[in-house]
């Protein structure tokens, strides 16, 4: 609701790249900077996810997060969401978040992606691989 990941998603065979956006909103920001940029990563990497698994993958845990220079509300930044791992049940992501002169802003390694609604929500079948081929036939 907070359309964090904006303009088009490019996806690539172990990841995917995109545009995240930190909304101008009224809230008291920590050195942490906005939480926006890196849940937009994360919804980048769930897309990507859908289409290796048949479910929709949520973020449950991460190895390591370094803020390297907080991000700034209304801000855009590029995103990049890059598969370590992947096995029937869960997915493992690291995330680059740059700014405009492609400085790191934020680095997460080890994302873990699971199914957390116990299959009740799939993947639409249109983001299915297989599917894109039908496309427009």
């Amino acid at each position: 609701s907070y359309q964090s990941l904006q303009g088009q998603l490019a996806l690539f065979e172990s990841g995917a790249t995109g545009t995240v956006r930190a909304p101008e909103l009224p809230l008291p920001y920590s050195g942490l900077g906005s939480p926006f940029p890196l849940d937009g990563t994360m919804h980048a990497a769930c897309v990507h996810g859908q289409r290796l698994v048949d479910f929709v993958p949520f973020p449950v845990g991460f190895a390591t997060r370094i803020i390297h220079k907080a991000t700034i509300p209304g801000e855009a930044y590029t995103c990049i969401a890059l598969l370590q791992s992947s096995a029937p049940d869960r997915l493992v992501y690291d995330l680059q978040i740059s700014d405009s002169q492609k400085n790191l802003r934020e680095t997460v390694t080890g994302l873990e992606m699971r199914d957390v609604t116990g299959g009740r929500i799939r993947p639409p079948q249109w983001i299915r691989p297989e599917a894109s081929s039908d496309i427009g036939h």
